[in-house]
């Protein structure tokens, strides 16, 4: 049975819940732990698939097949993304992180399948399951108010090291001229092996309400509302003038629209 949610005007005596709750629970529930666990699926997951976009055409000889199947991802993450708060609110950012976790090795075998077989199709699809996949996940950054900057450059240093795996394959495939841009169905195996493990990071996370910052604050975790209400509020945001003047910056980069959440 799934415990009530606490809010987070809700402050933790951490002296009683030092006494009453074991070492390693406080270990697992405290933000610190959350972010690590947040950030290592980032790498396992969206890092690895920026790894392979890395490659150059999903790393294949033909990059037409890859520019279809990157179309149909971004066309399903903007309507997910747009229109996608009310399932994840219903689902819990838990399980949205699963979603998330479970389309990024169909991506990945995407491509393999497609290296070593010719399969066409499978990319498309993987593209279009990703992009669903993509949209529901949700990035949550919980960190206390003074450790912002340090959790915040942990999420950025894991999120960003699949570009650096994708420059190093190409580095070594590339450095020889003459050398084929393909790269070959192992390498994927590789890639896809790592997207696997994505997963069980994402199982490990706990429910947000259950999390204790070092001060003893919780995370602001808002009040459940029906569906209907819940689009009547994203029409709200989407017409407020603040959204309307980060949207430009929002556009230009992904590090501008997601830091923001540190900021509320």
């Amino acid at each position: 049975m799934n415990d009530p949610p606490v809010y987070a005007d809700e402050r933790v005596n951490m002296e009683e819940y030092k006494n009453s709750v074991p070492w390693w629970k406080r270990a697992y529930q405290d933000s610190f732990t959350q972010m690590m666990l947040l950030s290592m699926q980032s790498f396992c997951g969206p890092a690895m698939a920026d790894a392979i976009a890395g490659l150059g055409g999903g790393g294949l000889a033909s990059a037409q097949t890859n520019n279809i199947a990157n179309a149909i991802n971004y066309v399903m993450l903007a309507l997910v993304c747009f229109l996608g708060g009310p399932l994840v609110n219903k689902l819990g950012v838990k399980w949205s992180l699963v979603i998330g976790a479970i389309s990024f090795p169909i991506q990945g075998s995407s491509y393999y399948c497609n290296s070593k077989f010719g399969n066409q199709w499978y990319i498309i699809f993987g593209g279009f399951i990703s992009g669903i996949g993509t949209g529901v996940r949700t990035v949550a950054v919980c960190p206390p108010p003074r450790a912002r900057g340090k959790y915040l450059a942990f999420w950025i240093v894991a999120r960003n090291l699949g570009q650096l795996v994708g420059g190093a394959i190409n580095l070594s495939k590339n450095h020889v001229k003459g050398a084929e841009a393909g790269v070959t169905p192992d390498t994927y195996v590789a890639f896809l092996i790592i997207e696997c493990l994505a997963l069980p990071f994402a199982l490990m996370i706990s429910p947000l309400e259950r999390v204790v910052r070092s001060d003893g604050t919780r995370i602001l975790v808002s009040e459940r509302v029906g569906t209907k209400q819940e689009f009547k509020l994203i029409k709200t945001t989407m017409a407020s003038s603040l959204i309307v003047f980060s949207a430009a910056w929002a556009m230009w980069s992904f590090f501008v629209s997601t830091p923001h959440f540190l900021m509320l």
